[in-house]
């Protein structure tokens, strides 16, 4: 349902947002005493089979390169540890510090890359550059003092080099289903939640970062935004009116370009959280607060009535037109943003008329925007994230494969893209 243009290498979008620059630290070799205070670790502590700690992790992954802190907690001075990335031994082209590294450990045969350490060390900062931008996943590393028994494993983040990475250039960024004049379709378009009523429209793109599409548009709350297209291929966006704007149930008409609202038409006798348009029917769906799942193109008539415990907050079909996915938050009171009640992803069947309410659980960020991709991944966008613009989620797993970082416009109320362009019959 969506052009390929700003979702190139999208699993792997920190290279685009962050830049393709490598940089090389070496370890801090220090006779301070080593850090003691487990709390304070805040990466994962692995602590071996005699008892000794040691707080490895990942932290910073900035374009190509990786950076791990490691430091000693409490017990044997550490030998060495391993980085479990076997996928990417082909694929490092640099790598800090130098000396004392290795991509085979033939005491504990763990697969991954080794540094030893010396007996001064305390604490210190490793680094990989790739050929690319690879996507994040869990990885396993491992610590080693003393006898190969004693070595014990932990979980950390790092890079899955057995997928493609992102190969973005600004030459390349013109897909093979979508004409080359279609400049508005270059970009992710969202709703910047800035007040109750004073919507702010924005746009992304990898080579020019997050800008507003003209000035905050007060007295307005809108909740969903979808891109459809007309005979001559130009993209048009609309807007949907939640209960807290000056017109609940209204359809707007938004200029791409400035962000303007430049017609709009009463759709719903009460305000809408989300809509999306069928790409097989061509019918405009959303979600009432009051009214629940409706067909916009029949009147707004109910399809599925609202759940009492569960608060949507944006749909997308699925490329097929066959599954609605939508985002929702769970308890008496969802608006509370409260990280420790549930958020998840459900989803309606068009074909057995039954919802599905709990396809992905997370206890985060309360969820409030929802777009599918055109690989049928479901981009979010959460509440007041701080610094997310949307997280990347696979529907059919519920694994987050990446995401983009902004400095500002970060409280994301809605999601769109333009789909392909439609296939000459």
């Amino acid at each position: 349902m969506k052009n390929k243009r700003y979702l190139i290498g999208m699993a792997c979008v920190t290279s685009l947002v962050f830049g393709m620059s490598a940089y090389a630290v070496k370890p801090v070799q220090t006779d301070e005493p080593a850090n003691t205070d487990e709390s304070t670790c805040g990466l994962t502590t692995i602590t071996l089979g005699d008892g000794s700690k040691y707080c490895i992790g990942l932290s910073s992954h900035e374009g190509n390169t990786w950076e791990y802190s490691v430091s000693e907690i409490s017990g044997k001075s550490l030998s060495h540890w391993n980085l479990g990335i076997p996928s990417c031994i082909e694929h490092i082209t640099e790598h800090s510090p130098e000396e004392n590294y290795d991509i085979t450990d033939g005491s504990t045969g763990f697969e991954g890359i080794k540094w030893d350490v010396n007996e001064s060390f305390t604490e210190g900062r490793f680094t990989i550059t790739l050929d690319g931008d690879y996507p994040e996943i869990t990885i396993l590393a491992q610590a080693k003092a003393g006898t190969a028994e004693n070595a014990r494993t932990g979980e950390v983040k790092g890079p899955d080099c057995s997928v493609t990475p992102d190969s973005f250039t600004p030459d390349s960024f013109t897909p093979d289903n979508v004409t080359p004049d279609m400049e508005v379709c270059d970009y992710i378009y969202a709703v910047h939640d800035k007040g109750l009523n004073d919507s702010q429209i924005v746009r992304y793109h990898p080579s020019t970062g997050i800008e507003p599409l003209g000035p905050s548009r007060e007295g307005y709350d809108i909740e969903g935004v979808e891109i459809t297209l007309n005979g001559a291929m130009d993209g048009v966006m609309y807007g949907a009116g939640s209960d807290h704007g000056q017109d609940p149930g209204m359809l707007y008409e938004i200029d791409m370009a400035t962000g303007e609202i430049i017609d709009e038409s009463k759709v719903c006798n009460n305000g809408l959280d989300g809509i999306s348009f069928n790409p097989r029917t061509n019918e405009l769906w959303g979600w009432s607060e009051t009214d629940g799942l409706v067909n916009l193109e029949k009147g707004c008539e109910t399809v599925i009535p609202p759940e009492a415990n569960f608060e949507v907050e944006d749909l997308s079909w699925n490329n097929a037109g066959d599954v609605l996915y939508f985002v929702y938050n769970v308890g008496s009171n969802p608006n509370s943003n409260d990280a420790s009640k549930p958020h998840g992803i459900g989803k309606y069947v068009s074909e057995t008329e039954v919802v599905e309410w709990e396809v992905c659980n997370f206890e985060a960020s309360e969820i409030e925007a929802l777009e599918v991709d055109e690989e049928g991944n479901l981009l979010v966008g959460f509440h007041d994230h701080g610094t997310q613009l949307v997280t990347v989620i696979n529907p059919e797993t519920c694994a987050v494969s990446g995401g983009i970082e902004v400095v500002k416009y970060n409280d994301i109320e809605a999601i769109a893209v333009c789909p392909p362009e439609p296939s000459e019959e």
